[in-house]
């Protein structure tokens, strides 16, 4: 068995080459790896790795038997150890190790990786909307409009924000009854309905 074959189950910090998080991300996803490598848009608008230079790498037991692939993906610099200096130290031979301890020198994964990995896709998911907030700002009693033709017709009053990217509108809906020549011979109006919309779907009356 190999000795890399004791190595633990959890999330790994993988060193990348420089600019190439994407790159490394995707070809170890395409070797049945579990990567992520969360990015975030920048001032302008371009995606760019919330971490430079890193992303983080989930091996079970399936994936530490396939530990050798990891280091020669295209884009992949090496793991991230966290015990480099007895590392180093064994390596250039003035330390000794007795076998026993030799997965010491293992790459160890990040202490509670999947809480620290949920606490970053909940940040991430935080900041873009975030910045959607930042681009997308309406008051209570704003007359607003539904993006889609076909409820450009209606009454719709902003009520609330309910979060970072939804919120709560009044719609009111017009019944209109038309003859056989498409005049209008009578109109009422149905009673008042709350929707929930994402606020990206709306505009202010005046913006449109």
């Amino acid at each position: 068995m190999s000795l890399y074959e004791a190595m633990k189950e959890g999330w790994y910090l993988i060193k990348t080459k420089a600019r190439q998080e994407q790159r490394a991300c995707e070809h170890l996803e395409n070797q049945g790896f579990n990567a992520y490598c969360p990015f975030m848009a920048n001032k302008n608008a371009t995606p760019e790795p919330l971490f430079p230079g890193y992303l983080f790498l989930y091996l079970d037991l399936h994936g530490i038997k396939k530990h050798h692939k990891i280091s020669s993906t295209r884009g992949v610099n090496n793991f991230v150890r966290f015990n480099q200096v007895g590392r180093g130290l064994y390596a250039d031979g003035r330390i000794s190790i007795d076998t026993s301890q030799l997965k010491d020198l293992l790459p160890q994964p990040i202490p509670n990786g999947h809480m620290v990995i949920q606490q970053i896709r909940e940040m991430v998911d935080y900041l873009q909307a975030g910045q959607t907030a930042k681009t997308i700002s309406f008051n209570t009693g704003d007359t607003v409009t539904i993006c889609n033709p076909l409820y450009d017709h209606l009454k719709v009053t902003f009520v609330k924000g309910i979060s970072m990217d939804r919120g709560m509108v009044l719609v009111q809906y017009i019944r209109e009854q038309r003859n056989a020549s498409g005049v209008l011979t009578k109109a009422k109006i149905a009673p008042v309905k709350t929707m929930k919309l994402k606020l990206s779907d709306i505009k202010k009356a005046d913006e449109v």
